[in-house]
């Protein structure tokens, strides 16, 4: 009882909180007003109201949910959310020491932070949601009131933040993508507070601190995703030197802070987010053996980013972005799901089931015969749809499930699913035939073939043997899979034609900023699959090229204000192209690349304010140029 006390008043203290971020946030223009109200409201009604119709499993878009709050658009939150749970579980020192090498640690802890002081519902995710929404607009409001300049920029960004389709819908379930987009805008907010320190004269104190902030935000970047944190220190280690050049500071001094910054936020990503980053590169910035470490890094990264495109290709996804260069016998088929989720982290390790209790034995029946027979329908049924996650149910989810090719053997039940999700995709039209079903007890034998069609249009076929399992709630679940020999194909098949490197890249950029309708008219690209929400994607594409345009113009319409020799500019342009192409190139389904454009299109929002932003150090001047918002 005093618990639940406590939580609510800790709920209601929350509630305050969101108050006064609201007022912090606030714009002074009337019709801004309305625009950030609408954000916040669109965020926290929908998300509740999804909240309940998938926690209740009201009849409303049920093939889109996935029960206990959470919804197909959103699969990392069936990750994160546990993780979080879990951890929280264990007290604040399992927070603090959370291990770094799990996915998206910043936000894991700080969601188990919350989930430690108001409870576990699905929806304490919604709430840090709104949070970072309010704080992201609190930010991009004072930056528009200390630079008027920015004033209009700043109106726009926060406007498209506010009313972006795919920004509101990341922001209806526990996921990453709200906390990024704060801490994206709190980064570059913290550069402009330490370019402005370094154009004026006695500012020390504004100076360390604004350097203390970018090197936190930078640790809790990188321990959300730590490419973007690294194309980060690379552009600001440029911004650094370029504002050490034009500082108002003697430049031995500006030069030497620069390079100590340069030193701190490396160590900051190393820190953060060390198990992900390349061998080569940690020795380089750490400062171990630099001559070999450069010369490797090269390679490495390479390596990472072909390792990346691998898992994009292996990841459970349907919408899979393809070239029209390739011919269609070269290409699967269309797939009839979409997955419109960043690659998901691993599933979460559920202990293996325990062995049911050997007394009293129970009699193998028909009836179980039958049940198998059902269950394995659905399961050919799933690998049709391309649903592999629904597919792999009948699999023991555990280290021990055993799956043997030819003399290869593997364990686990996420093996099994990355090594079925890769083929799921190459394979149409499958079926079984010759089954035969044996079984004694809780134990049952199938054997039988699995006879298929390929994407470049060939039959192929494989013997297999199953051996399953009843569990004591009554499930029967395989627990050995074995393929004794290699699939048999059509004499004479060619293998399938793979897309170049060329045309990967073609097709990624494509499909970023052009609409499916269009881009597949054109023959840009095919994209199979969108479970009835390539629609809303459709939208956003169209909101992302009006912030593409805008950015542009704002941009080369303020070149007479010397816009490209404004360090900020450079900051956030440089790490915008450093991300931009390993993501095309890498990212092969369209579900993951609608989600990470995030990372883009706030980039270009920003853009044009770090343009406008003034080089003066005279806030009258910047009171006289500054246009006024209408």
């Amino acid at each position: 009882m005093i618990t639940l006390l406590l939580r609510s008043l800790l709920l209601f203290v929350f509630g305050i909180g969101l108050f006064f971020l609201w007022r912090a946030a606030e714009p002074s223009e009337r019709w801004l007003k309305w625009i950030v109200a609408a954000g916040f409201l669109a965020r926290a009604v929908l998300g509740q109201a999804l909240f309940w119709i998938s926690w209740t499993r009201l009849p409303v878009l049920r093939s889109l949910q996935m029960a206990g709050g959470y919804w197909v658009f959103a699969q990392d939150a069936t990750f994160y959310f546990p993780q979080a749970v879990a951890v929280a579980e264990k007290g604040l020192r399992a927070i603090v020491f959370y291990d770094r090498g799990s996915a998206s640690v910043s936000y894991v802890q700080l969601l188990a932070c919350m989930i430690a002081l108001i409870g576990r519902p699905t929806s304490v995710g919604l709430l840090l949601n709104l949070f970072c929404y309010l704080g992201t607009m609190a930010l991009l409001v004072r930056w528009g009131r200390a630079q008027p300049r920015t004033r209009t920029p700043v109106a726009v960004a926060i406007a498209a933040i506010s009313l972006s389709p795919s920004l509101v819908l990341w922001s209806l379930q526990p996921l990453k993508d709200s906390l990024f987009q704060l801490l994206f805008v709190a980064f570059v907010v913290a550069c402009a507070a330490w370019q402005r320190a370094w154009l004026a004269d006695g500012t020390w104190g504004r100076r360390a601190a604004a350097g203390a902030l970018i090197a936190v935000v930078l640790f809790l970047l990188a321990g959300i995703r730590w490419y973007f944190a690294g194309a980060l220190v690379a552009a600001t280690s440029l911004f650094l030197l370029i504002v050490a050049f034009t500082a108002a500071e003697r430049k031995g001094i500006s030069f030497g802070a620069a390079a100590m910054m340069i030193v701190v936020l490396t160590q900051s990503l190393v820190l953060s987010a060390g198990p992900y980053i390349p061998p080569a590169l940690v020795a380089l910035l750490t400062l171990r053996r630099p001559s070999a470490s450069f010369r490797q890094v090269p390679p490495e990264m390479f390596a990472a980013i072909e390792q990346a495109r691998r898992g994009f290709d292996t990841t459970p996804a349907s919408t899979m972005i393809r070239s029209r260069h390739l011919t269609m016998a070269d290409t699967t088929s269309r797939p009839a799901t979409m997955t419109v989720a960043e690659p998901a982290p691993p599933p979460p390790v559920i202990p293996p089931q325990p062995p049911p209790v050997p007394a009293p034995p129970r009699q193998f029946t028909e009836a179980d015969a039958t049940r198998i027979r059902a269950l394995l329908d659905k399961q050919v049924a799933a690998w049709n749809r391309y649903d592999v996650v629904r597919a792999m149910d009948l699999y023991w989810r555990s280290p021990e499930l055993e799956i043997v090719e030819g003399t290869t053997v593997m364990h686990g039940w996420e093996r099994a699913a990355e090594e079925h999700g890769r083929a799921c995709r190459t394979l149409s039209s499958l079926r079984i035939t010759g089954l035969r079903l044996d079984g004694a007890g809780d134990m049952a034998s199938l054997s039988g073939r699995w006879d298929a069609t390929t994407a470049a249009g060939y039959a192929l076929t494989r013997v297999f043997t199953m051996t399953l399992r009843r569990f004591p709630n009554g499930d029967w679940k395989i627990i050995r899979e074995v393929f004794p020999s290699p699939p048999v194909t059509a004499a004479g098949a060619a293998p399938p034609r793979v897309e170049s490197r060329q045309e990967r890249l073609f097709a990624g950029a494509a499909a970023l900023v052009f609409p499916r309708g269009i881009g597949e008219r054109l023959g840009l690209f095919d994209i199979g699959g969108g479970r009835g929400l390539l629609w809303f994607a459709e939208f956003d594409t169209l909101i992302f090229d009006l912030v593409l345009i805008f950015a542009l113009r704002g941009v080369f319409a303020a070149r007479a204000a010397l816009a490209w020799r404004n360090p900020l500019t450079w900051l956030v342009l440089l790490t915008m192209l450093i991300v931009l192409a390993p993501l095309l190139y890498s990212v092969s389904n369209f579900g993951t690349l609608f989600r990470l454009r995030e990372m883009i299109y706030l980039g270009l929002l920003l853009i044009p304010i770090g343009a406008a932003e003034s080089r003066s150090t005279s806030p009258a001047s910047d009171s006289r140029e500054a246009a006024p918002v209408r």
